[in-house]
């Protein structure tokens, strides 16, 4: 076994220990520079998909003293690293069939920030449907994105009144 830690990096804590894995049953993925051999790519990338599910990030470069950095990402930011450095098959092993075209929604509503994922417990997420039935586009209820953005935006606004 050849374990490996893995770490957190963070602008005020700086490295905190995250877990580890065993990089010889893990499933590696290079970057597409070290597929297609440039011997000129200073930085390197690599994926693992470790014996239990989980994926992890490595970046290192050639630098003599530098050192690898491994660190969890999500099952999405693993899709997008394989869709980007050309593991198709890999992909659609991990995540599905691939669509036969993808890009941005034709006259689709623009994103309005960037993604972000929050596990909320089931009674929160009632709250939210009630809120959406009280509050329809029409004759269906009002978005679920919709609803939380513009609850969120509420609680924060009654939080900064009483501040």
């Amino acid at each position: 076994m050849a374990r490996i830690n893995v770490y957190r990096y963070d602008e005020i804590e700086g490295r905190q220990y995250a877990g580890h894995f065993d990089d010889t049953a893990a499933e590696k993925f290079l970057n597409a520079a070290d597929n297609e051999m440039w011997e000129d790519t200073r930085l390197h990338e690599e994926l693992y998909r470790t014996k239990s599910g989980r994926w992890v990030r490595c970046d290192w470069d050639q630098w003599q003293g530098s050192v690898a950095k491994y660190w969890f990402v999500t099952p999405d930011d693993a899709r997008q690293w394989l869709l980007t450095e050309k593991h198709h098959d890999a992909v659609e092993k991990h995540f599905g069939e691939l669509e036969e075209e993808a890009g941005p929604a034709v006259g689709g509503r623009p994103a309005i920030g960037p993604k972000r994922k929050v596990n909320l417990p089931e009674e929160i997420l009632a709250r939210v449907e009630v809120y959406r039935e009280r509050h329809p586009k029409g004759d269906k209820p009002m978005p679920e994105a919709e609803a939380l953005r513009l609850l969120i935006e509420a609680g924060l606004d009654q939080w900064e009144k009483s501040a």
